[in-house]
């Protein structure tokens, strides 16, 4: 590479597909030993050709704009203005050596091509040369192999594009002066795009992604679960849909794609939002692929999907019974929000107390003195909770009690401190957040993107229903009151949604029917074995929906399942369901998988062996089944530069 060469004038179209050798993005270094920085004086604005303006080079000399020059010739040559003797000239000078030669307009470019084959330090800085440059791994941050590099500047163009959608960076930077300056000091030949050519091959980027990801779903085999939350922009104040579809592809890998981020026009009524759902199903052609819904709790969901499986059909049935699955996440929070509102007054003067001190600069100052006279190092800052984010109450509760000493030594201090808490609004605080923790844990579980969360919930349902009974006997009666509140909420929603993830829980060969045993027997008692056949019928449910994939293995020459309670609640059900029965009890006779770190190898070993033919990817879409719509957060801005020219 070269500092002295100028950027192409000619802006190079960008490919229609993105190549997975392209998306590495090179470095370019070198492996000398680092050297005392040599005193540079700061570049002036003249030496950085920005156009719209009078230019001039580093020797003061004005450049002429050869923009609308034919000739390539100009690629490698400034033309500028020079005075001699009085009279105005014009010349080209050469980016490489700065030999100087004439540029009038009769003069032609045979001289010029005629120096530029010639010119040593030309062939020196040539841009095909290929160097080699250690590779950096995407996100790794660390030099690997070394590998050829020549500049590409549709490649560079490309990683451009890739910067601003993942680092959200605004169009308009292409345009900031101190930007290109960089640019062009990394690389000269490369040219920097206005912001309306970088908005066309970031939408580019986007048709190419979602070609690939159109393609991955005609493939798959399996069913689509899809989950939804909706947004509002805060600058525009528009609401906005992000859908995301999850599926097990060949490999067995978990799946996740945005498949549409969409505008939804005011008002968000369930018509309009069933339509947006509808549009999206039939434009991705994943409507005879669906396995479950997850969305938020609130009534115009309820009628959203209500609408949705009038329009689906026959085809689509069994989907009443299935389709809809309320957030798991949301749950949690609208559970935790009603045992809060009980103990409102104690938290209000922690949050009073926290908003006072990191009100000014100065008070956090005053504040950390304190507790450093104290000896108090937590390592974390007081933060302000959000009062619609539980979550965020919790941690503020957390880090707070950890300087209560310091609270305590400031009232004494500072007059106007006059909202801090007692000593039972403190106890009331330890005793809130050893009880939130458990909500805290199961919905940072639940909001993991990397793995399915379905056979999960069960077993953390089921454990917050029990430790909700414990709290309902506490001598506390403020927990007490708190419990009976969260248990009226958790009924609620328990009753719509048990049958279905027991039954994810079940599929699950680590689990089987030793969950659904254990926590049906201690949370319903004498009503435990009813609701564990409505689970063994709801797996039937399922199975049946597969039926006719495979039927040869009709009979079963099986042993009757170990457990007694399994034996008394499946003997009923297994004539009722014929064939689909003596698969299910053959799954619960194959023994559990305890070793996690091996239950992939041997899951997909016991599925593939033949034992069990209507186990697959398909069947398991239940373990697909996404808990929490939180996980849309973290690509939200992703879908803003997609958004921006509908």
């Amino acid at each position: 590479m070269s500092s002295c060469s100028l950027p192409l004038r000619q802006t190079r179209s960008l490919s229609a597909q993105v190549e997975s050798n392209d998306m590495r993005p090179p470095t370019l270094g070198s492996s000398q030993a680092e050297t005392e920085p040599e005193e540079l004086e700061p570049e002036t604005e003249s030496s950085i050709p920005v156009i719209g303006q009078v230019e001039y080079n580093s020797e003061g000399d004005e450049v002429v704009d050869t923009s609308n020059l034919r000739s390539v010739q100009w690629q490698n040559f400034q033309k500028i203005k020079v005075t001699m003797g009085g009279k105005t000239q014009y010349k080209a000078r050469c980016l490489y050596c700065n030999k100087k030669l004439c540029a009038e307009s009769k003069s032609g470019t045979t001289h010029l091509k005629d120096h530029s084959n010639s010119c040593l330090k030309k062939k020196m800085v040539d841009s095909k040369q290929t160097f080699l440059t250690p590779s950096v791994m995407m996100g790794a941050g660390k030099s690997s192999t070394l590998q050829a590099y020549a500049f590409n500047p549709n490649h560079a163009r490309k990683q451009l594009a890739h910067m601003i959608i993942m680092h959200e960076y605004p169009l308009s930077i292409v345009e900031h002066l101190w930007f290109k300056r960089f640019c062009y000091a990394l690389q000269p030949l490369f040219h920097v795009v206005c912001r309306n050519t970088i908005k066309k091959d970031i939408l580019m980027i986007y048709e190419v992604e979602r070609m690939k990801t159109m393609r991955l779903l005609e493939r798959n085999q399996s069913r689509v679960s899809f989950t939804t939350d909706m947004w509002t922009a805060s600058n525009q104040k528009r609401g906005f849909m992000v859908i995301t579809a999850h599926w097990i592809d060949d490999s067995w890998k978990l799946q996740s794609r945005i498949i549409r981020f969409a505008y939804v026009p005011c008002p968000h009524t369930a018509e309009v939002l069933s339509e947006v759902m509808m549009d999206t199903f039939l434009e991705w052609n994943v409507d005879r692929k669906l396995s479950t819904l997850t969305v938020d709790n609130c009534s115009t969901n309820d009628a959203m999907i209500n609408l949705l499986l009038e329009k689906f059909g026959s085809d689509h049935l069994w989907f009443k019974s299935f389709f809809h699955v309320r957030c798991a996440a949301h749950i949690l929070n609208l559970i935790v929000k009603d045992g809060l509102d009980v103990i409102k007054s104690s938290i209000e003067k922690v949050r009073d107390s926290v908003a006072y001190w990191t009100a000014t600069p100065k008070r956090e100052e005053k504040f950390e003195d304190a507790a450093r006279q104290l000896g108090v190092f937590c390592g974390k800052k007081l933060s302000l909770d959000c009062p619609t984010r539980w979550n965020s109450t919790y941690l503020m509760l957390l880090t707070a009690i950890k300087y209560r000493s310091a609270f305590g030594r400031l009232r004494l201090k500072d007059p106007q401190y006059k909202c801090c808490p007692n000593d039972d609004d403190w106890n009331m605080a330890i005793d809130i957040c050893e009880r939130l923790k458990v909500f805290y844990e199961v919905t940072l579980l639940f909001s993991g993107t990397s793995y399915p969360t379905s056979n999960l919930f069960f077993k953390s349902v089921c454990e917050i229903k029990m430790k909700l009974s414990e709290w309902v006997l506490c001598e506390n009666f403020v927990v007490s009151d708190m419990a009976l509140k969260m248990i009226e909420k958790y009924d609620k929603y328990w009753e719509n949604s048990h049958g279905f993830l027991g039954a994810a829980a079940v599929l699950d060969p680590r689990f089987k029917m030793s969950l659904i045993e254990y926590y049906y027997s201690s949370i319903y008692g004498e009503r435990g074995d009813e609701m564990i056949e409505s689970i063994m019928r709801c797996c039937f449910d399922l199975l049946t929906m597969y039926e006719g994939k495979n039927k040869n293995d009709g009979t079963s020459t099986s042993k009757p399942p170990a457990s007694t309670t399994e034996a008394l609640q499946v003997s009923s059900l297994v004539t009722a369901y014929a064939g689909n029965g003596l698969f299910v009890l053959r799954f619960l006779e194959f023994p559990m998988l305890y070793c996690s770190c091996l239950f992939e190898t041997v899951f997909i070993s016991i599925c593939n062996c033949g034992c069990f033919p209507w186990l697959s990817a398909d069947c398991f879409h239940l373990d697909l089944v996404c808990n929490g719509t939180m996980a849309a957060t973290v690509a939200i801005f992703l879908g803003i530069w997609f958004v921006m020219a509908a």
